[in-house]
């Protein structure tokens, strides 16, 4: 945001190239840069356009926080969010979570997660752009193991007497 000037100010995407998606602003190149650099980048593009910018650089990454949770979705969230707070953001765990079991995909890795203990260290883990949050589901006994195995029996049972009927 530019202090007192609206048409310079607005919440932009960085583009795949790292530059940021706006015609205004795309020869500036933002990825991969700490945020100090960021700002002293856009301070100087805007030096063009005014004198002493009074900018505010707040990045902001896109999350998916999907599986048993209250509000599935994608969700732009701030920087200092950890798995926590994301979880928390989309409504928290739905009654069916299953907190063992929360599944992180990271660059195409997915990493196993117990977050069941809150102060278990994955529960602060900062977030990243383009992270993946999926809450597993809590397993039924009954509908998981014991009805599928009692059907199988039977099928195997109506075999069996269909093959002594011949």
């Amino acid at each position: 945001m530019v202090w007192r000037n609206l048409e310079l100010s607005g919440a932009f995407i960085v583009a795949d190239d790292g530059t940021i998606r706006h015609p205004l602003y795309q020869a500036v190149h933002v990825a991969g840069i700490p945020i100090d650099s960021v700002y002293a980048r856009v301070s100087t593009f805007l030096l063009q356009f005014t004198t002493n910018p009074q900018i505010t650089v707040e990045p902001q990454f896109r999350v998916v926080v999907r599986g048993e949770v209250r509000t599935p979705g994608a969700y732009t969230m701030p920087l200092e969010t950890t798995l926590g707070g994301a979880i928390a953001t989309a409504g928290g765990p739905s009654e069916e979570a299953q907190l063992r079991r929360v599944t992180l995909v990271r660059e195409q890795r997915s990493y196993l997660l117990d977050l069941s203990d809150p102060a278990a260290p994955w529960t602060v883990l900062p977030i990243r752009s383009g992270d993946q949050i999926i809450i597993g589901r809590k397993s039924n006994l009954f509908f998981g193991t014991i009805l599928p195995l009692v059907t199988a029996s039977a099928a195997v049972a109506s075999l069996i007497s269909v093959l002594r009927h011949y």
